[in-house]
């Protein structure tokens, strides 16, 4: 406990005379010794490599029950996540699957480490509203989180894209998103039935 540290290379790594920590400074090899006032030392090789830069591409945001996927620029390393509640990583694939919102740091670590703060997204309320309509007919419905924009998968229905107003074109089945602008959504499946053809027949009649 009484030793002084030091750096045969401050160039290429310095190291706290008292601490022990070594700062890497430039690619190369250093020795760091450590030195009793007796005079004895023990001593170490230090490696200083440069780190791959960038380390990985990704998206910076993922919905929650989404996933998205980093790729290395460099193998052999192992992935990892600061948060498993937020957001988990498969440590060999680089796949990131959002579990709750928040924020946590996506790591690749080969021999340097390097992480991607990454931010969970929540989805939208689930829709609420009628799951049928019929052709020419409408319905409503309605999300319970502000500020999204609904949008009709197909033409068997379309949507006002504020109003959340279903209108049935042709019979089929449609999906109605509502998309916030992280670009997570929550979605319905709308039936959308044939209605009668058009009742044909005398429009008046007579008591009796």
């Amino acid at each position: 406990g009484s030793g002084i540290w030091s750096s045969s290379n401050a160039a290429i790594g310095t190291v706290g005379s008292s601490s022990g920590g070594v700062t890497g400074m430039g690619q190369g090899t250093t020795t760091i010794t450590y030195t009793l006032p007796t005079g004895c030392v023990a001593t170490t090789t230090l490696n200083v490599v440069p780190p791959p830069s960038p380390i990985f591409f990704g998206p910076n945001n993922v919905c929650a029950g989404a996933c998205i996927t980093m790729t290395p620029t460099v193998g052999g390393g192992t992935w990892s996540s600061t948060s498993g509640t937020v957001a988990n990583v498969g440590s060999s694939t680089g796949v990131v699957c959002g579990l709750s919102s928040g924020t946590t740091v996506i790591s690749y670590c080969c021999t340097c480490p390097w992480g991607k703060t990454v931010t969970v997204n929540p989805n939208p309320a689930p829709i609420a509203g009628p799951n049928t309509v019929c052709t020419g007919a409408t319905i409503a419905l309605s999300d319970l989180t502000p500020g999204g924009t609904w949008s009709a998968s197909n033409g068997h229905a379309t949507v006002g894209s504020l109003s959340g107003i279903v209108t049935g074109v042709t019979a089929g089945i449609d999906t109605i998103s509502y998309s916030q602008s992280s670009g997570c959504s929550a979605t319905k499946i709308i039936t959308v039935n044939a209605a009668p053809s058009a009742i044909s027949g005398t429009p008046s009649l007579c008591n009796g």
